[in-house]
């Protein structure tokens, strides 16, 4: 296809650094798979076609060629690389791929009436005068800033300043505070937000009116914490008055006036403080002072509002996940004010700055969180910004939001009560965030339209969409769902926005053209090859191994090999193995190499590395420990002018600590269910691992279908490994099992649709024939 840029994808190393456009703006990936054509890159770029701009992302002039549509070949390397990135961006941004996520970007709009949607900045025209007269109108119409109208605990005066070090104690860094114009300008926007959305909440009166549905039928609800706290909300208070046959105690409240709600708002926060820190947003509730907590708000965020290129959509979408972020924040600060200053709890006679305690659960469900339970009850779900920061995504650059069903698997950490969400099997509920609600949020027209009374109903308006849904298979699904519009939401079609609709056509119009595109096979070849969070591994294994760290390679061996159950029984092991002849699966080798799947929907590979990878290294006969103590230091934070002169003279010094992270990996261990009968073997050398390596290829690639690159990858390492380890025997025939192979000789194969099994030293292709099936070229 003439106009459909097509990467060669040939990995190599860059003769000099030299980054992607999508790097700049991002960050550099350390790691030999983010390296092609004499680039370092991200992962995040869209390939096939290829857009090489990070900002105008809505270029689909290449369908003006004559090509376009017309069948292409491409090489193997080609399609390694397109499948290696895009399954790095399903797992940075839970789902979504970087083609798609501009269609949530295309429109935003501050005054539908008056101006309609406008572009929010993705188009290759988005340039000079066009980008200027979105501002324009931008400026016009968001939210009117008046800071004397706030709730006291938002302004100024309860802001302090933070000097940032880079590094810590060695360099002076910028000065963080209310007082730079520049700071200011950003934050009170978002200031005003937070002010706005919390005065709906209380003049609506809204309950949300959902966590009843979700208590678990037949009170009293069970609890595995006789300590546990809970938060009632009225509905429930109700609930349990019924049940229990006492008096509803608490009818008062719902008969407050909305002055009331605010001034007793302001009381709890009434010494509550905020400042900015090199680090995700945290709510801080130390004992010894004279406030009852301080919320501390990452500074990247601010950094990449005043300094980056962004567009319109990126800049709506920045704001209000800043927005949210505080009233999660000020969820914990509220819970903290109210535990030190106001609950008449005879077991805490010393209240005021008692240590504080687990937070409750709200209404007797899910987790401990207010944050997260806020975030679902008002906002339809915990918000996160994509992709990630846990994947080395250093910026603050969003290419979506989505928000997350809550509780879910993802938030184990927190205690929470039995329920399916956080069973093997349960759903992880998505929905991203198109910036025609961002942008609505952030537009003085939508909070004065006397058209919609209760702002704060269905979320803020919020149009739920795009949605996805994931499998949990632990600590997080390992197989994002992928993105798709729900019809659901689009019955009845009247309940859309104008501009909702032009988002969704602009969602089919960019799926139709990458379908045009690749044609029937991509994804048939991509979910056999969806192998880039094995293939990042393996290259962590290389790095490890490299600088012999024996427990960072030893745990990625470990898992690598229990990719199958290999200690139980014969009957367990084989129920990991292929079943027929036709069975193209992984975990077998893995095993011989790693524990990660390699393609999504069957798992077999995973024997051979590890088994490939406990031969590099030295055999363990105890325990191996390795711990970070927790590290401490001082955070210290001082008055703004305006906290100054408010009144605020001290300095505030905050004892910080880092949690201990320990890593540990057992004894080496080995069992034989090809050739054994599966009983744990004592007395192990690098070299029975070898053997099993061979009889574990042996086995499976003379009866079940294999890709003949693995295979042969895998014998290619199995040779040298071998030669090594047998000259390391003859040389140190007393110590050679604690020693380190000389190298670590696996390369992960490209691509490869050669598929078959072997029949002594030829292989036998396994081709599809028009009806889908797979047959041999022999019984043809």
């Amino acid at each position: 296809m003439a106009n459909v840029p097509r990467p060669s994808g040939r990995p190599r190393p860059p003769a000099s650094p030299a980054y992607s456009p999508w790097t700049a703006r991002w960050n550099t990936q350390d790691n030999s798979l983010f390296k092609w054509d004499d680039l370092i890159h991200t992962g995040l770029a869209p390939e096939i076609p290829r857009i090489d701009d990070p900002i105008h992302t809505l270029d689909t002039s290449f369908t003006a060629s004559p090509d376009y549509g017309q069948p292409f070949e491409l090489e193997n390397e080609d399609l390694d690389l397109l499948f290696r990135t895009e399954t790095w961006q399903q797992e940075c941004m839970v789902g979504m791929l970087s083609w798609q996520a501009p269609a949530l970007h295309r429109w935003v709009s501050f005054d539908s009436g008056q101006f309609g949607p406008m572009s929010g900045g993705h188009l290759p025209a988005d340039t000079g005068s066009a980008v200027e007269m979105v501002a324009k109108v931008y400026e016009m119409n968001k939210l009117k800033v008046d800071e004397s109208k706030w709730f006291l605990f938002l302004r100024r005066r309860r802001w302090y300043d933070w000097i940032e070090q880079k590094p810590p104690g060695r360099k002076q860094g910028r000065v963080w505070s209310v007082d730079d114009p520049k700071i200011w300008n950003e934050l009170s926007i978002i200031l005003e937000l937070v002010d706005r959305m919390f005065k709906a909440l209380i003049e609506d009166k809204n309950e949300a009116e959902t966590w009843d549905k979700a208590v678990p039928k037949g009170l009293p609800v069970c609890n595995d914490r006789p300590d546990a706290l809970v938060l009632l909300s009225y509905n429930m208070e109700r609930i349990f008055a019924n049940y229990t046959g006492k008096p509803f105690e608490y009818e008062h409240i719902r008969k407050l006036s909305q002055s009331q709600w605010t001034q007793r708002l302001e009381e709890i926060l009434g010494t509550h403080l905020f400042d900015t820190m090199d680090c995700e947003a945290r709510d801080c509730a130390p004992t010894g002072f004279n406030f009852t907590s301080i919320t501390l708000l990452g500074c990247l965020p601010f950094d990449t509002l005043i300094n980056q290129q962004l567009t319109m959509a990126e800049r709506c979408s920045l704001h209000v996940y800043l927005a949210v972020t505080i009233m999660h924040e000020l969820c914990h600060s509220i819970f903290a004010a109210r535990w030190q200053n106001y609950l008449p709890f005879p077991n805490f006679p010393a209240k005021v700055n008692t240590k504080m305690p687990v937070e409750p659960y709200v209404d007797c469900d899910g987790i401990t969180e207010l944050g997260h339970c806020f975030e679902q009850l008002y906002f339809g779900g915990s918000m996160m910004p994509v992709p990630t920061l846990n994947h080395k995504v250093k910026s603050s650059v969003f290419l979506a939001m989505v928000t997350h069903e809550v509780p879910n698997a993802m938030l184990k950490r927190y205690n929470g009560l039995p329920g399916e969400w956080h069973e093997p099997g349960s759903a992880v509920l998505g929905c991203y965030v198109p910036s025609s609600w961002t942008s609505k949020l952030l537009s003085e027209a939508f909070w004065v339209d006397q058209g919609i009374p209760k702002k704060s109903a269905n979320c803020f308006h919020r149009p739920f969409t795009f949605t996805n849904q994931s499998v949990n298979s632990g600590a997080r699904p390992a197989d994002w769902g992928e993105v798709e519009v729900d019809p659901e939401a689009l019955d009845p079609a009247s309940t859309l926005s104008e501009i909702d609709k032009m988002i969704i056509e602009t969602w089919n119009e960019r799926l139709g053209i990458w379908q045009t595109i690749r044609g029937p096979w991509f994804n048939f070849e991509f979910f056999k090859w969806a192998c880039m969070l094995t293939m990042l591994k393996l290259d962590e294994f290389a790095d490890a191994f490299a600088k012999r760290d024996e427990i960072a390679c030893a745990s990625i061996a470990i898992q690598f090999t229990h990719a199958i159950n290999w200690s139980v029984d014969q009957d367990t092991y084989n129920a990991y193995m292929p079943q027929t002849n036709r069975e193209l699966s992984s975990p077998w080798v893995f095993h011989c190499i790693a524990a990660f799947q390699l393609w999504r929907r069957e798992v077999t590979k995973n024997r051979a590395l590890g088994l490939l990878m406990q031969a590099a290294i030295p055999i363990r006969t105890q325990e191996l420990e390795r711990s970070r103590g927790p590290g401490s230091w001082t955070f210290s934070v001082y008055p703004s002018l305006h906290a100054a002169a408010a009144g605020h003279a001290e300095s505030i010094n905050l004892w910080q600590r880092d949690r201990q992270e320990e890593e540990m990996v057992m004894p080496s261990t080995f069992f034989d269910q090809v050739l054994g009968t599966g009983e744990k073997k004592e007395g192990i050398t690098q070299l029975d691992y070898l053997q099993l390596v061979v009889s574990t290829v042996s086995d499976i690639s003379n009866y079940a279908a294999v890709y003949h690159s693995w295979v042969e990858a895998i014998i290619s390492a199995f040779h040298v490994l071998q030669e090594d380890r047998e000259k390391m025997s003859n040389l140190l025939p007393r110590a050679h099992q604690t020693r380190w192979a000389t190298k670590w000789p696996f390369k992960p194969p490209p691509y490869d649709k050669k598929i078959g099994r072997f029949q002594g030293r030829d292989f036998v292709p396994l081709v599809w024939k028009s009806d889908g099936t797979l047959v041999y070229e022999d019984e043809l």
